[in-house]
C-alpha cells in the first residue's frame, strides 16, 4: 500500500532546512497520522533509521534541526517517552530509543 504525508510548503521550500530533515519531518507525519487513524504504534528512533536507510545519529540531528527551526518541538517524561508536536499537529507520544 502506498501512503503519502502532507508536508508543508514552506517546510519543503525552506533554504535553511537539510532535505534528511524534510524527509525525516514527512516520515514522522506519515507516522503520526498512521498512529491517529489506525492506533498503530510509533516507531523506535531505531525503526525510523531503518526505514529512512539513514544511521540513529542521523535522525536524531534531523530530528534536532528541525527542533531548533521550529518545526516540531519535544519534551522528555521518564527515560524512554518524548513527547513531540509537528508544526501545529497535536502532540503525541514518540518512543525513542535511549535508556
Amino acid at each position: 500500500m502506498t501512503s503519502f504525508a502532507k508536508v508543508p510548503n514552506s517546510l519543503v521550500s525552506d533554504p535553511s532546512v537539510s532535505d534528511g530533515a524534510v524527509r525525516v519531518y514527512a516520515c514522522l507525519r506519515e507516522h503520526v497520522w498512521r498512529f491517529e487513524q489506525f492506533g498503530e504504534k510509533l516507531p523506535t528512533m531505531a525503526a525510523l533509521a531503518k526505514q529512512l536507510g539513514r544511521s540513529t545519529d542521523t535522525v536524531q540531528r534531523a530530528i534536532a534541526e528541525l527542533e531548533a527551526k521550529g518545526w516540531l518541538q519535544r519534551e522528555k517524561t521518564g527515560n524512554r517517552t518524548v513527547w513531540m508536536r509537528l508544526n501545529n499537529v497535536a502532540k503525541r507520544r514518540w518512543v525513542t530509543d535511549a535508556a
